[in-house]
């Protein structure tokens, strides 16, 4: 009964709720199904009154919280939607968090600490024990109506090899100092920023219960070839994420961690290598 159960977990959910960037989730949606457009995976959006009201749980291989803004998250989904959640990684679903996702997975979110515009509130799910603390890369400062504080990020990966990709307002993951040694044991860093002091951890895997659960402060589903390539401020990271294709090592790296479907990222990579350029209008609302 139990491996007919696996069977019909086919469905990788992206949420759509209040919060979620317009860009974030169009970009998370076109990538993945690209991925796994190969193999038996269904990818559809869920909104909150599905995620609340119907039983997602039994069919769902993966959820994913995409980029946006995490305060809308908690305040729809705290209580009941973070229980259903909850319970469905500890029965021994996937869990994938990008950006706002990935604060939202934490214990404690901390934005912006000391300006006007800063978040420090603890959050529900804890599948980090410690904080999201964001932006990981102050300088420029992170903007809410443009492009311009959107960088490349240089990471050094799991096996030590390197690999770029688009960054805007995500978190870095800093330990809680309490039982500071049993929450490394729980937790695997996949990947670290290499261009900020000490290389603090840029993607995490936790393992909860029967479950897992990848927290990921950049945007490795961001595909060029869908960015705004007559926006000034994307149009060098449009350039560079076109002739390096390393961001297909983080998402090989992620997907692999989740233990999702081998998919041949090698030749995904090889046919992102000279794509002709689309645009996605609007950045969508974002605060981190």
């Amino acid at each position: 009964m139990a491996a007919d159960a696996n069977i019909l977990k086919n469905m990788i959910l992206i949420y759509s709720g209040k919060g979620v960037g317009a860009t974030s989730l169009k970009q998370t949606k076109c990538t993945f199904s690209k991925i796994f457009r190969d193999h038996n995976y269904q990818i559809r959006t869920i909104n909150l009154k599905q995620l609340l009201n119907s039983s997602w749980e039994s069919r769902c291989a993966l959820l994913i919280m995409p980029g946006g803004a995490d305060v809308p998250y908690d305040r729809a989904l705290r209580g009941k939607g973070n229980a259903k959640i909850l319970n469905y990684v500890k029965q021994g679903g996937r869990y994938l968090g990008i950006c706002a996702g990935a604060y939202y997975g934490t214990s404690q979110v901390i934005w912006n600490a000391g300006k006007k515009d800063q978040i420090i509130e603890d959050r529900e799910l804890k599948f980090f024990k410690g904080s999201a603390i964001g932006p990981a890369f102050k300088n420029p400062p992170y903007s809410y109506t443009d492009e311009s504080s959107a960088r490349i990020a240089r990471l050094t990966l799991k096996n030590n090899d390197q690999a770029i990709t688009y960054y805007n307002g995500g978190c870095l993951f800093k330990f809680e100092q309490k039982n500071k040694s049993k929450i490394k044991k729980e937790i695997s860093i996949l990947a670290k920023y290499r261009d900020l002091k000490g290389q603090p951890a840029a993607i995490i895997l936790s393992k909860i219960e029967k479950g897992k659960a990848v927290l990921c402060g950049p945007h490795p589903e961001f595909d060029p070839s869908l960015m705004n390539n007559k926006d000034p401020h994307l149009k060098k990271i449009i350039k560079k994420l076109h002739s390096d294709q390393s961001r297909f090592a983080i998402l090989e790296l992620i997907f692999n961690s989740l233990d999702l479907s081998r998919v041949n990222f090698k030749k995904l990579s090889e046919t992102n290598t000279q794509p002709k350029p689309k645009k996605i209008n609007g950045r969508g609302a974002k605060s981190h």
